[in-house]
C-alpha cells in the first residue's frame, strides 16, 4: 500500500493515541495471511497558497481512512489557490462575502448601506447580497439574475455586477413672476431649473421655498392654486410653478355684529388697508355672553389675523352664556358651572376649533352630546371629572384618549354598535378610556376597552356589537338581540375572572374555547338560538353550578366542552341534542343528576368519565344512545338508570349500558323538553316525604328506583 502527497502538500498520519506525524509518503505491506487492513486517519495538508483538490482515486474527503484488500497506490492532489476581484454596485446593498481566516476556517465580512463595494476573494467562495433600494423600478442584476433579496454569487473569475434601476427623471422649473423673487431658507435665490429623480437625497422634496413680493406689491398665489407664500414641494412628475404678484390696492375691512346679537358684544378691526396686509380683528362678548363664530366660518378664535386680498366684510355671532363657541364645522358648545352642552351635527374638530381648550378655568363635570354628532376628537375630555358619559349612536369614531385619565368616570355608554377608535393603526396610543381606573359600568363596542388598560373596578360590561368576548370583568353582557350570526369566541387568559355572563338572544354558536378557564363563572344560560357548543367552550369553568338551555336547537356539544366543571350538580340536556363529544363532561366530579333527551344518539368516549358522584341517570331515548367502554369511566355501575317504559330489554341488551345493573323503566316525559329551569312543567325535583326520597317530574311522582307513586 502506497499513499503519496502530491506537489505542494504533505500527509498527516494519526496513530491510535491521536498523535500524528507528517510525511510525503506512507507505505506498508500486507501478506497473503491478511484479508483486509484499515488504516488510521490520514489527512492531506496543503502548503500555504494551495488547497486540497482531492485524491487520485476520486475521493474528496480531506481526512480519511483506507481499507486495503489489494495492492493500492493513492496520491493526495493539491492546487494553487486563485484570487479574483469582485465589485458590486447598486443603490443600497447589504450582505457579506466569505474569506479564509488565520485558522483556515471560512468567515464572513459584512457590509450594509453601500452603493459600491469591491474586494478580493478566493476562488470558489461566495458573496451574498440584497438590494434594499426602492427608488424607481428595479430591473434586476446586470448578469441577468432577478433575485433582489439575498442572492448568492460563487466567485470563479473577476466579477463586476450592478443592480439596475429604471429611475424617472423630472424636469423642475420654479420661478417668480414680475414684481417678486424667491428665497430658500430665508436666503435669496434665482429661479430654479433642475432635474430630479426618485433617488435624490432630499427624497423628492424641494423645501422651504418662499415667494417674496417687491415693495408696493403682494403675493397672490402659485400657479397651481397654492395660497401660502412659503411651501415645500414634493416632486413626483415634471413640475413647473410660478409665483404671482400684484400691485397693492387699497381695500376696506368692515367688521360688525350679526343683527340678532347686537347687544351681546362688540368687534374691532375695521379700516382702510392695502392688499397683502395682515389685519387683526377681535370679537369681545358682553357679560353673560360668549363668542360663537365669524361669518366666514374661520378658525374659531374670537381674535384672529386675516390676509387681505380684497374688500372684506365679516360679522361676529354671540350666544347666551359666559363660555361657548364652535367645536366643529357644524357643532356648537356652551359651558355653565361644569355642564358642557354640545349641539349641532357632524365631526368634532378641536384642532380647527379649540373650543373649551382655550379656557384654563373650564372644568367639565357633565357632558351632553347630540344625536347627529359623528366623531369625538383626541383628548376631548381627558382629565375632566365626568362621572357619566353617554355617547350617541351616530358617533362612528372616537380618537386617541378622548376620555382618558378621568378618575371620576364610573359609567360609560355608547348607544350604537359601529364605532371605531383612534387615528392610527398602532393600537398602543389609541386608548380612549386609558387611565379611567374607577370605571364600573361599560356599554359599547368591545374595541373601546383595550386589553392593556387597568379597569380594576369594572364589574359590568355590555358588548353592543356581540362579536367577541375577551374580557375579565365580574359581569359581561353581550347585547345584540337582533343578530343572526353572532358567535362568542374568547381567549384563554382573558376570561378567567368573569362571574356573570349574559348572552344575546341572537346567538347561534358558542365557539371553540370561547370561555375556557373562566374559573369564576357561576352559571350560564344558553340562548334558544344556539345550535352548537364548541370544543372546550366551558373547559375549566370550575365555579359553574348550573347550565340552563332556553331552547332546543342545540344538536352537538363539542369535545371537552364542560371538562373540569367541578361545581355542576345537575344537568338536564334539552330535546334536540344528538351527540356529546369526547370528554365533554370529564371530571364534573360533583355532578349528581343527569337527564339525557329522547334525541340523544351518541356519547363519545370519556363523555362523563370521572363523574364519581353521579347518583341518578335519566335517559329518555327509546333507542339506547351509542356509548363506549369509557363513556362512564369511574361512575359506579350501581347508579340507578331510568329508561323509557318498554325499553328496558333494549338497554340491558346493549354492551355497555348493560353494565349498569340497577336499571329500571319509568314513564319518560315526551315532547319539546326544557327541563333546566325549575319553573318548567317537566322540571325534575327531589322531595323528602315521610322519610322517603321521591322524584317529581311534571305531575308524576316516582321512587328513587323509578316506580310510579299513585
Amino acid at each position: 500500500m502506497n499513499i503519496f502527497a502530491g506537489e505542494n502538500g504533505l500527509l498527516r498520519v494519526y496513530n491510535n493515541s491521536w498523535d500524528y506525524w507528517e510525511t510525503d509518503t506512507f507505505s506498508f505491506e500486507m501478506t497473503d495471511c491478511g484479508n483486509e487492513l484499515t488504516t488510521n486517519e490520514i489527512c492531506a495538508v496543503p502548503d500555504d497558497g494551495y488547497n486540497f483538490a482531492g485524491w487520485s482515486d476520486g475521493n474528496t474527503e480531506q481526512c480519511r481512512t483506507f481499507t486495503i484488500t489489494q495492492d493500492t497506490t493513492v496520491t493526495a492532489l493539491f492546487a494553487e489557490i486563485k484570487y479574483y476581484s469582485a465589485t458590486l454596485r447598486g443603490r443600497d446593498l447589504y450582505g457579506y462575502y466569505e474569506y479564509t481566516n488565520s485558522w483556515g476556517d471560512i468567515s464572513n465580512a459584512w457590509f450594509d448601506d453601500r452603493s459600491e463595494i469591491s474586494f478580493t476573494i478566493q476562488s470558489g467562495l461566495s458573496v451574498r447580497v440584497t438590494e434594499e433600494g426602492y427608488c424607481g423600478t428595479w430591473l434586476g442584476w446586470s448578469d441577468g439574475n432577478t433575485e433582489k433579496n439575498s442572492r448568492t454569487i460563487t466567485i470563479t473569475s473577476d466579477t463586476v455586477i450592478t443592480s439596475l434601476f429604471d429611475v424617472p427623471t423630472y424636469q423642475v422649473n420654479i420661478s417668480a413672476a414680475e414684481h417678486g423673487s424667491l428665497t430658500q431658507y430665508d436666503e435669496p435665490i434665482g429661479n430654479i431649473e433642475t432635474t430630479m429623480t426618485d433617488c435624490d437625497s432630499d427624497g423628492e422634496w424641494i423645501n422651504n421655498i418662499c415667494a417674496v413680493p417687491d415693495e408696493g406689491y403682494y403675493f397672490t398665489g402659485w400657479s397651481d392654486g397654492y395660497a401660502d407664500a412659503c411651501r415645500s414641494i414634493k416632486v413626483l412628475s415634471d413640475t413647473t410653478l410660478v409665483a404671482h404678484f400684484a400691485e397693492k390696492q387699497q381695500v376696506q375691512v368692515l367688521v360688525g355684529v350679526e343683527s340678532a346679537c347686537k347687544n351681546m358684544g362688540t368687534v374691532s378691526g375695521s379700516g382702510i388697508f392695502y392688499q397683502g396686509d395682515v389685519v387683526t380683528i377681535t370679537a369681545t362678548p358682553n357679560e353673560g355672553y360668549h363668542f360663537v363664530e365669524w361669518s366666514d366660518n374661520g378658525d374659531g378664535h374670537a381674535t384672529r389675523d386675516i390676509l387681505l386680498t380684497s374688500d372684506t366684510t365679516l360679522f361676529a355671532t354671540f350666544a347666551t352664556g359666559d363660555m361657548g363657541g364652535k367645536c366643529g364645522d357644524n357643532l356648537y358648545w356652551t359651558w355653565d358651572n361644569g355642564a358642557l352642552t354640545i349641539t349641532g351635527s357632524g365631526d368634532m374638530d378641536l384642532f380647527t376649533h379649540p373650543a373649551w381648550w382655550q379656557y384654563d378655568e373650564i372644568q367639565i363635570t357633565s357632558v351632553s352630546m347630540p344625536e347627529g354628532m359623528t366623531s369625538i376628537s383626541s383628548y376631548a375630555f381627558e382629565g375632566h371629572p365626568i362621572a357619566t358619559i353617554i355617547v350617541p349612536a351616530s358617533v362612528e369614531k372616537v380618537e386617541d384618549r378622548a376620555f382618558a385619565n378621568n378618575n371620576q368616570l364610573t359609567h360609560f355608554e355608547y348607544l350604537g354598535n359601529n364605532i371605531h377608535w383612534g387615528t392610527e393603526d398602532w393600537y398602543w396610543d389609541n386608548r380612549p378610556l386609558y387611565g379611567c381606573r374607577n370605571l364600573q359600568y361599560f356599554r359599547g363596542n368591545k374595541d373601546l376597552l383595550t386589553w392593556n388598560d387597568d379597569y380594576a373596578q369594572l364589574d359590568t360590561v355590555i358588548i353592543s356589537n356581540g362579536k367577541a368576548l375577551d374580557y375579565w370583568y365580574d359581569a359581561v353582557y353581550v347585547d345584540n338581540t337582533n343578530a343572526s350570526d353572532v358567535i362568542i369566541r374568547g381567549e384563554y387568559d382573558y376570561v378567567n375572572a368573569v362571574r356573570t355572563l349574559y348572552l344575546p338572544a341572537g346567538l347561534v354558536e358558542i365557539g371553540d374555547y370561547a370561555l375556557q378557564n373562566a374559573r369564576f363563572l357561576g352559571g350560564i344560560a344558553i340562548p334558544e338560538g344556539v345550535t352548537r357548543i364548541g370544543i372546550s367552550a366551558f373547559e375549566d369553568c370550575r365555579s359553574m353550578d348550573s347550565v340552563v338551555f332556553a331552547g332546543n336547537k342545540v344538536e352537538t356539544i363539542g369535545d371537552w366542552a364542560f371538562y373540569n366543571c367541578h361545581s355542576l350538580r345537575s344537568l338536564t340536556l334539552p330535546e334536540g341534542v344528538e351527540e356529546i363529544g369526547r370528554a365533554a363532561f370529564f371530571d364534573c366530579t360533583y355532578l349528581n343528576e343527569l337527564t339525557l333527551p329522547s334525541t340523544m344518539k351518541k356519547i363519545a368516549d370519556n363523555g362523563f368519565a370521572g363523574c364519581e358522584k353521579l347518583g341518578t341517570i335519566y335517559v329518555n331515548a327509546l333507542v339506547p344512545p351509542i356509548i363506549e367502554a369509557k363513556t362512564f369511566e369511574d361512575v359506579d355501575r350501581a347508579t340507578p338508570v331510568f329508561v323509557p317504559k318498554g325499553t328496558l330489554e333494549r338497554y340491558q341488551a346493549d354492551e355497555y349500558w348493560s353494565e349498569f345493573f340497577n336499571m329500571a323503566e319509568y314513564e319518560a316525559p315526551t315532547g319539546n323538553l326544557n327541563t333546566a329551569a325549575d319553573s318548567d312543567a317537566n322540571a325534575l325535583r327531589k322531595v323528602l316525604r315521610n322519610g322517603q326520597v321521591l322524584i317529581i317530574r311534571g305531575d308524576k311522582t316516582y321512587t328513587i328506583m323509578g316506580q310510579k307513586v299513585e
